[in-house]
C-alpha cells in the first residue's frame, strides 16, 4: 500500500481527536475553565481553544479565535486570565469566570507563559522571553554571537534570550520586569501576602556545568535581588507557598541533577529541607509534554495533592502538608492524570485523565464521596473508533528482573505474524495501557496484522529508585535484555514470527533501536526517531549533553571504554538492518547530526536507509509539531516496516 494511502488512513483516524490540556476551577467548583487542543488542518497547526464548563451545563467554547493557553482563575473566582497567541504576538486577556466579556489587557513580551494571580487579584505575574544585547557587537543579525555559558546557547538566534518574570498591574497596565541578568526563571509563585515571588532558576555561575537549579525569592516589585532559599544542589521545579508564608512546597531532587523527583518542604528562614513523601519512592510528575502530571496544590483539608508515576501511570496522590504516607485518590482504573486543579473552597479536584478505552477527558474527583465523575466527552471511545486496547503483560527476564509490557494485537489474527517492538524515550519515561493520541500508527499496524509490543525496560519510571537508576552508567548494556527476551518469549508462544521482526523507538528509544541493530541481527527493519547514535559527540552539542554525562557517570575523555560499550556508532559496521531515520530539523536535544552520522555510515555500507528531516521540527515534533508532520511520521513508520519485513511464507 502506498505511503499516501497510509497517510490518509492515519489522518482520518486523528481528525476528530480533541485533547483537554490545561485546567482551572473556581474555589466553589461551580465553573471549570480549560484549553482543548485540536488540529487546524487548513493551516497545518494545532490550536488550543478556551472552553468553559458550568455545573449541569454542557461545555462550550468561549473564545472564537487564536491559540489560547494558561487559563487561571482569580482568587475570588470572578475572573479568568489567559494568554492568546496571534501570529508571533503574546497577548494577555481577561474575561468573566463563565467566559463572558473577554477583553484584551496588554501585549506582553514574546514567549509569555505561566500566568499567576496575586492573592489580592490586582496583579498578574508571568514569564516571558527577553532578548539580551549581544556581547561584543551592536546587535542585529550581523553581530557576532558569543557563547559564554553552555546552558544558554541558542543556535537559532543571533542574540540571546532568557526567560524572566514580569508583573502586570491590572489597574493601569503598568508592566514591571522583576528579574534580570543571566538566568532563566521558572514559574512564579506568589507569597500569601503578595509581597514576594518564588521561582526556580539556574543562577549560579557554574550552573551550566553542574546543571543545579535552586529556589529563589524576590520582591514582587523587583526592588531586591533574588535570594536563594534552601540547597543549591539538585534540581528544582514547580513551587507553591504554604499558607503561613514561611515555607515552600518544591518539586525537586537533591544531589546529582538526575534521578526521581520528590516533594520537599523548604523553610524560607533557614533553608532547611524535608522530603514529604520519602516512603513513596516514586517520581513526582508536575506535568510536561510526554510526562503527564499536575502541579502540587494545597487543599482546604490541610493536605497536598500531587501526581507521581506508578507502574507507568501518572497517579493522583494526597499527603499531609507536614509529610507522611501518601494516599492514592479515587481514580479511573489504569488511567493517567494529565492535569489537575483543586477547588480550594470544596473537597473536590478537577482532573484531566485518559484510560484504556478513552482519550483524555475532564473528571471530578470528590474526597468526601471517594468518587470520580466524568464531565466531558470530546472524543469517541476506542470501541466506537475501532481502536485496539493495549493488553497488559509481564515478563520475567533471565536475571530475575520483572518488566511490565503491553501488547496490541487483533484477536482475530491466528498464528505467528510480524511484530514490532516500539521503545519509549527517556530513558526514564514509560508506556502504560491508556489510549495514546500520538500513536495512531500502532493501530494502523494492528489493522494490517501486526503485533505491537510496548515494554518498560530497566530505567523506566514508576518502579522505584533502583529500577529507575538501573541504566546509570550502562545505557543499552543494562536494558537491551529487557527488550530482546520478551520477543524471544513471544516467538516461543507462536505469536511472533522470528523472520518478521522490527524494532523502533523515539529519543532514547531511537538510541536503543540503533544500539540493538548494531549488536543483534534479528530485526528485518528499524525506525529510529529523534535518535542518538554517537554518545561522545552528544556531549557538548546537545542542550542536554551534560545530563548525559551524569547518566553515564563519566565524561567521554575519562572513561572512553564505557562510552564505546554504550554507543551505537562504535559498532555501526555490524548493522545490516534497513533503517528509517525520522528527525526534527531544529532538534537541540538530540541534534540532527546524530541521525546524519548514522545515515552516512549505513549509506557507505549499502544498507537500505532513509533520513527524513522535518522543517522547523524540534525534539517534541511527534507530539506537538505540525499535524502534517505527525501524520507523516506515523505513515512512514508503517510503510518502512512493511516494506522491509518479509511477507508471510506460503
Amino acid at each position: 500500500m502506498s505511503l499516501e494511502t497510509i497517510r490518509a488512513a492515519i489522518r482520518d483516524a486523528t481528525a476528530h481527536v480533541a485533547i483537554p490540556q490545561q485546567v482551572a476551577v473556581t474555589p466553589d467548583a461551580s465553573v471549570v475553565v480549560y484549553t482543548l487542543r485540536v488540529d487546524d488542518e487548513e493551516h497545518d497547526r494545532s490550536v488550543r481553544q478556551l472552553w468553559v464548563l458550568e455545573r449541569d451545563v454542557p461545555p462550550r467554547r468561549v473564545v472564537a479565535d487564536g491559540d489560547c493557553a494558561f487559563p487561571t482563575i482569580s482568587p475570588d473566582g470572578g475572573c479568568v486570565a489567559f494568554l492568546k497567541f496571534v501570529d508571533e504576538e503574546s497577548q494577555l486577556w481577561v474575561c468573566g469566570s463563565t467566559g463572558k466579556d473577554s477583553r484584551h489587557i496588554a501585549t506582553v513580551p514574546s514567549g509569555a507563559a505561566h500566568l499567576a494571580w496575586s492573592p489580592d487579584g490586582t496583579r498578574l505575574a508571568f514569564t516571558a522571553l527577553v532578548a539580551d544585547s549581544v556581547a561584543g557587537g551592536s546587535g542585529g543579525k550581523s553581530a557576532p554571537f558569543v557563547v559564554d555559558r553552555l546552558g544558554y546557547r541558542d543556535h537559532e538566534r543571533t542574540d540571546r534570550a532568557h526567560r524572566h518574570i514580569h508583573v502586570l498591574l491590572l489597574a493601569d497596565g503598568t508592566l514591571t520586569r522583576v528579574t534580570e541578568g543571566d538566568l532563566d526563571a521558572g514559574e512564579p509563585a506568589w507569597s500569601p501576602d503578595g509581597e514576594s515571588l518564588a521561582f526556580s532558576a539556574r543562577a549560579q555561575p557554574d550552573s551550566d556545568v553542574t546543571l543545579h537549579s535552586a529556589v529563589h525569592v524576590i520582591s514582587a516589585d523587583g526592588s531586591t535581588d533574588p535570594s536563594r532559599v534552601g540547597p543549591r544542589d539538585g534540581l528544582t521545579g514547580r513551587i507553591a507557598w504554604y499558607p503561613d508564608g514561611e515555607r515552600l512546597l518544591v518539586v525537586g531532587t537533591r544531589g546529582a541533577p538526575h534521578g526521581p523527583m520528590s516533594l520537599h518542604r523548604i523553610s524560607v528562614a533557614d533553608g532547611s529541607t524535608v522530603d514529604l513523601i520519602a516512603s513513596l519512592e516514586r517520581n513526582v510528575l508536575p506535568g510536561a509534554p510526554a510526562y503527564p502530571g499536575a502541579s502540587p496544590q494545597f487543599t482546604r483539608r490541610g493536605t497536598v495533592v500531587f501526581c507521581a508515576r506508578d507502574r507507568g501511570y501518572s497517579v493522583l496522590y494526597e499527603v499531609d502538608a507536614d509529610g507522611g504516607v501518601p494516599r492514592p485518590l479515587p481514580a479511573i482504573a489504569d488511567s493517567n492524570v494529565r492535569g489537575a486543579a483543586v477547588a480550594t473552597g470544596t473537597d473536590e479536584v478537577l482532573i484531566i485523565a485518559d484510560a484504556p478505552t478513552t482519550f483524555a477527558e475532564l473528571h471530578r474527583v470528590s474526597f468526601a464521596k471517594q468518587s470520580v465523575t466524568g464531565l466531558t466527552r470530546h472524543n469517541l471511545t476506542a470501541q466506537e473508533q475501532g481502536l485496539t486496547i493495549r493488553e497488559p503483560r509481564r515478563f520475567r527476564i533471565s536475571d530475575g528482573c520483572i518488566v511490565d509490557a503491553w501488547i496490541m494485537r487483533d484477536p482475530a489474527v491466528q498464528g505467528a505474524g510480524p511484530l514490532v517492538v516500539d521503545i519509549h524515550g527517556g530513558p526514564h519515561n514509560a508506556w502504560n495501557g491508556a489510549l495514546d493520541e500520538t500513536s495512531f500508527y500502532h493501530h494502523e499496524l494492528v489493522r494490517r496484522g501486526w503485533t505491537v509490543l510496548l515494554v518498560n525496560p530497566r530505567g523506566s519510571d514508576g518502579y522505584g529508585p533502583e529500577f529507575f537508576n538501573a541504566v546509570e552508567g550502562a545505557w543499552g548494556v543494562a536494558d537491551a535484555i529487557d527488550i530482546l527476551e520478551p520477543i524471544d518469549e513471544l516467538i516461543a508462544e507462536g505469536i511472533a514470527d522470528p523472520r518478521r521482526l522490527a524494532v523502533a523507538g523515539y529519543s532514547y528509544g531511537g538510541y536503543l533501536t540503533c544500539y540493538l541493530t548494531s549488536r543483534d541481527d534479528r530485526f528485518a527493519a528499524a525506525v529510529a526517531g529523534g535518535t542518538v547514535a554517537d554518545l561522545t559527540s552528544m556531549v557538548g552539542t546537545s542542550i542536554d549533553g551534560r545530563l548525559l554525562e551524569f547518566e553515564l557517570a563519566a565524561e567521554p575523555w575519562s572513561d572512553g571504554e564505557r562510552y564505546a560499550k554504550s554507543s551505537p556508532y562504535t559498532r555501526v559496521e555490524s548493522v545490516d538492518t534497513p533503517t528509517l531515520l525520522l528527525h526534527g530539523q531544529c532538534d537541540r536535544v538530540c541534534p540532527p547530526g546524530q541521525a546524519e552520522q548514522w545515515f552516512h555510515a549505513l549509506r557507505l555500507r549499502d544498507v537500505p536507509t532513509s533520513l527524513v528531516l522535518y522543517p522547523g521540527g524540534d525534539h517534541l515534533f511527534p507530539l506537538e509539531g505540525r499535524p502534517s508532520h505527525r501524520i507523516d511520521y506515523g505513515a512512514r513508520f508503517v510503510e518502512w516496516v512493511e516494506r522491509y519485513t518479509p511477507a508471510e511464507e506460503a
